[in-house]
């Protein structure tokens, strides 16, 4: 059981994970939000921009790992590596508007 604290925590999301596991440093791996996130490192289209899916890969992550890491994204987000300047831009100048933009991403995206 994990415990975190972020304006993502209380709610529930789905993602579409897609891993062509093999044992080489060249597999095929992506993880996207099936719901529109409001976050600086998820593009519009959904996809996670995680560093363990890029560079840092390793065929000894499990699903298991990859998981705790988004979670952790989700709590920490790396404003520098952006997929979304808007909300990376808020999320170092303005964090009270960029609190406020996630919970209403994330309240559209109950209602759709």
């Amino acid at each position: 059981m994990y415990e975190w604290a972020s304006a993502y925590s209380s709610n529930i999301f789905l993602n579409n994970v897609s891993l062509a596991i093999a044992r080489t440093s060249k597999t095929n791996r992506s993880i996207d939000a099936v719901i529109a996130v409001f976050h600086p490192n998820i593009y519009a289209n959904g996809a996670i921009c995680l560093d363990i899916l890029q560079n840092r890969w390793s065929p000894t992550y499990d699903v298991s790992a990859i998981l705790t890491s988004i979670q952790s994204l989700l709590s920490d987000p790396n404003p520098n590596s952006p997929a979304n300047s808007t909300a990376a831009q808020l999320y170092k100048e303005n964090r009270r508007e960029y609190e406020k933009r996630v919970r209403a991403s994330v309240e559209q995206s109950f209602i759709n």
